[in-house]
């Protein structure tokens, strides 16, 4: 999917963001498990969906890398995100997973860019 914006907290990552790079996970959060009473009717209890976003990045300096994991080494973020759902801008706290700089790094030239995993954002509250 196209990336709009992306933001975690206040640090803007949208330029560093594959140009298609961004996936959203819609995952139902279901209450009791689901029943039939006794006229063959079968009780479904959902609460809603709760929404994971990832993002690929495109390979980036050292100096940007850092500054993006300082943010997103947080246990709960800020994301600033477009949601196809709402054809809008939304503010959604979430979770982070874990992230890392993937091997091999890319050189180009004296400079030499890091590659970092998917940044995966799990909604805390269901939409």
């Amino acid at each position: 999917m196209f990336c709009k914006l992306c933001k975690i907290n206040t640090l803007d990552i949208t330029q560093y963001v594959h140009k298609y790079g961004m996936t959203v996970d819609y995952t139902p959060i279901t209450g009791l498990p689901s029943k039939y009473t006794l006229d063959g009717t079968l009780h479904d209890d959902s609460i809603g969906n709760v929404a994971t976003y990832t993002y690929r990045l495109n390979p980036v300096r050292p100096d940007v890398a850092k500054m993006i994991l300082q943010e997103y080494r947080n246990d709960k973020v800020f994301l600033t995100t477009y949601d196809p759902t709402d054809d809008g801008i939304k503010v959604i706290l979430c979770k982070t997973s874990a992230a890392k700089v993937a091997d091999p790094y890319i050189k180009y030239g004296d400079i030499t860019y890091w590659q970092l995993s998917p940044l995966i954002f799990r909604a805390v509250e269901p939409s």
